[in-house]
């Protein structure tokens, strides 16, 4: 946690928001103004379990738990970057894919003309208290993760704050045209299997580029595994 933040009063959050922004967004490269005054104007602390709260500003990543699974909550400055290099505009129309209890959407919802969270049951349950709280408006469905959601789209913009070893070509096809999905990918060339980067993989009529954004980590979504290579 950065000085700043762990040395404000947890009691007015806004400050310590305005902190986390100041400390921690600005000094990692984010520098549009609508993202900065969307992650500040979010309230995290919504987001994380009540044995979470003290580390619901902090720099470093979040264990979420509902029904049995578990994800990841990543860093603000991370989401926040992601966010700015997708292109996150007022005209986006948003999928948001495992976000937990759905801070990445309701971070969008202040900026995006559209907004859906695609969770699993127990975390949708959990995403949908959330963001009632937040007052976001994002609207939440239940369902397969690497399906996506098809009788939604398409979407400007599919952003998946999680780790993904693949990526389904069912979510590409989601991608209007020009659009972008942004998720942070295991690097399949490193023999350690710890190397990933954020990446953005852009639609252009059938062709899809891919580009590495900037080094980070975050465990697999389930459906997003690389499938087992057999040889003999």
């Amino acid at each position: 946690m950065t000085t700043a933040v762990a040395s404000q009063s947890i009691g007015d959050l806004s400050l310590v928001r305005r902190a986390m922004v100041d400390c921690q967004l600005r000094t990692f490269g984010v520098t549009d103004l609508r993202i900065l005054a969307a992650v500040e104007t979010v309230p995290r602390e919504f987001f994380v379990p009540a044995s979470a709260k003290a580390k619901a500003y902090s720099d470093s990543p979040v264990t979420l738990s509902a029904g049995g699974e578990r994800r990841v909550m990543l860093a603000p400055m991370i989401e926040a970057r992601m966010f700015q290099l997708a292109g996150l505009d007022g005209e986006s129309k948003v999928l948001v894919i495992g976000a937990g209890a759905g801070y990445a959407a309701a971070v969008a919802a202040q900026i995006a003309s559209k907004v859906i969270l695609l969770e699993s049951p127990a975390f949708a349950a959990l995403a949908r208290e959330a963001l009632a709280k937040a007052c976001a408006a994002a609207d939440v469905i239940a369902g397969d993760l690497a399906a996506g959601a098809a009788g939604h789209g398409p979407f400007d913009l599919i952003f998946i704050p999680a780790g993904c070893e693949i990526v389904p070509d069912a979510l590409r096809g989601q991608l209007a045209e020009g659009g972008r999905l942004v998720t942070i990918r295991k690097n399949a060339d490193d023999p350690s299997g710890v190397a990933s980067n954020a990446v953005k993989i852009e639609r252009t009529g059938t062709i899809f580029s891919e580009n590495a954004l900037f080094s980070a980590s975050a465990p697999v979504l389930p459906g997003f595994e690389r499938k087992p290579v057999f040889s003999f």
